[in-house]
């Protein structure tokens, strides 16, 4: 892994932690089985890194059972935000507010559920009970979604009263007859001025030459047009690809220091560089 290189005050916006199985236990139905990815290797990512600050994402392994989270937000210390996975029908007062005092900042809403992936009327439903969840709470809403769901999202999106980013570059389609008009969805919900994008895992949406291209020119256009609205996150440990039916192990063999270094590369600027990693998060998660 190479590093450091991110400047000081750096987050990342996108850290999974696995814990010791016998402690915290993987949901059943799923659609993978993660390694180890514990507190201590990921502090020791970050440090070699030198970035400073992370955003723990509930993986889609613990279903709503946000007790590895919850640990690792206190092992942590202050360090680390949290974003957290709940049923809507059964999240409760006391189980919201022990989340927030832990440090949760957001509700995800993943497509991806046990070992199936959620249609357009799933996601919608799921979107209707988390809003008002987030609002009450000063949350926002992470949405991990391909774009053609985002797409079928984007007015609930649109008319949201609190922040929505869209994580790993909002599932555009790299193929040449889609980033096009996948982008323009994109920069078209930037302009409701409460939309973020994360830029994160992009090998999940490009693995050829042409591609990386076309995805290149697509994050510079979000960095020319909004770059107050832009967030990193490395996706560490690098959750093994799944599919419908087929349930993959272990992790990808992803070097997250170049993962890093790549971000200056697409925008740039090492000034913007600087917003997207520190600024920006500390605007949308706070001290």
């Amino acid at each position: 892994m190479t590093g450091p290189a991110a400047p000081d005050g750096a987050w990342d916006c996108h850290v999974h932690i696995f814990g010791a199985a016998d402690r915290f236990p993987l949901a059943e139905p799923r659609a993978y089985d993660p390694g180890l990815a514990d507190v201590t290797l990921a502090q020791a990512m970050l440090d070699r890194l030198s970035l400073g600050r992370a955003v723990l994402v509930q993986p889609s392994v613990y279903g709503t059972d946000n007790a590895c989270l919850l640990d690792a937000l206190d092992r942590f210390a202050g360090r680390a935000r949290g974003v957290a996975v709940v049923d809507p029908a059964r999240a409760v007062g006391t189980e919201l507010d022990r989340l927030k005092r832990a440090g949760v900042c957001a509700l995800r809403l993943n497509w991806v559920a046990g070992d199936h992936r959620l249609d357009a009327a799933e996601m919608q439903a799921r979107l209707h009970d988390l809003l008002p969840i987030a609002a009450e709470h000063q949350w926002h809403v992470l949405i991990h979604a391909p774009i053609a769901l985002v797409v079928e999202l984007a007015p609930m999106i649109v008319d949201a009263h609190v922040p929505v980013v869209l994580d790993h570059l909002a599932g555009v389609r790299t193929a040449p007859d889609h980033c096009a008009a996948d982008a323009a969805v994109v920069l078209g919900l930037l302009t409701a001025g409460h939309v973020w994008v994360k830029i994160a895992a992009p090998y999940r949406l490009a693995t050829g030459l042409a591609e990386e291209v076309r995805l290149a020119a697509f994050v510079r256009r979000l960095a020319e047009g909004w770059p107050d609205r832009l967030i990193w996150g490395s996706d560490w440990p690098h959750t093994s690809a799944h599919s419908p039916g087929r349930r993959s192990r272990g992790f990808r063999r992803i070097d997250t220091g170049a993962l890093l270094s790549g971000l200056s590369r697409l925008v740039g600027d090492p000034a913007l560089v600087h917003r997207i990693l520190c600024r920006n998060p500390l605007a949308l998660y706070g001290s």
